[in-house]
């Protein structure tokens, strides 16, 4: 069988993105295990701030950026869940997969493990994180941020991942910010297995 690969933006991510999602593809280094081709796919969307992934991740209720990303393949999962401060949380899934005894790790122990594989620090705020910011305090500032269920903004792109298939073998790789607003510690479905 032919291999493939197949990537996204995010499940309500609007149709512009397909000329980003195009040039990724055209770009990928296609050498290497379907691993490694789907987290170097997630990787360069961490990498644009136009996705819900990495630098563009959006922000908590706090104004923090926690987020979450996994891995899978034939050989296991592995997942960071509210993980802060690093740049590709892909790649600190997959590090928990091949170089840990676990298959998740969450918030501090998550940062502390990439720390100790020496992922620097780094701040994927965005101008597009603090203007959504500005909009939510003003929301509660003027007491206009709906009730319960109402108040989950869309915001331009959701989840991303990627889906490869190389000499057989499949792996997948997703990264998100998660929800806006959201509740520190949230952790949605993207980093969970079943």
């Amino acid at each position: 069988m032919k291999n493939q690969i197949v990537i996204h933006g995010g499940a309500n991510s609007p149709s512009t993105l397909n000329e980003k999602l195009q040039k990724i593809l055209d770009n990928l280094d296609v050498n290497g295990s379907s691993l490694d081709l789907a987290v170097k796919s997630v990787v360069m969307m961490e990498d644009d701030p136009t996705f819900n992934a990495g630098t563009g991740s959006v922000p908590r209720i706090d104004g923090s950026i926690q987020m979450d990303a996994a891995v899978m393949s034939d050989s296991g999962f592995g997942s960071v869940m509210c993980i802060e401060n690093v740049k590709h949380p892909v790649m600190v899934a997959r590090d928990v997969m091949e170089k840990s005894p676990h298959i998740m790790l969450a918030g501090e122990g998550a940062v502390e493990f990439a720390r100790k594989l020496e992922y620097e620090y780094y701040n994927p705020e965005t101008e597009k994180s603090r203007e959504m910011m500005d909009k939510l305090k003003a929301s509660i500032k003027n007491n206009t941020l709906p009730e319960k269920f109402k108040f989950m903004v869309k915001s331009s792109s959701d989840t991303v991942g990627a889906v490869a298939r190389i000499d057989g073998k499949f792996a997948a790789a997703v990264s998100t910010g998660g929800a806006f607003p959201m509740l520190r510690g949230r952790v949605g479905d993207s980093p969970v297995i079943g």
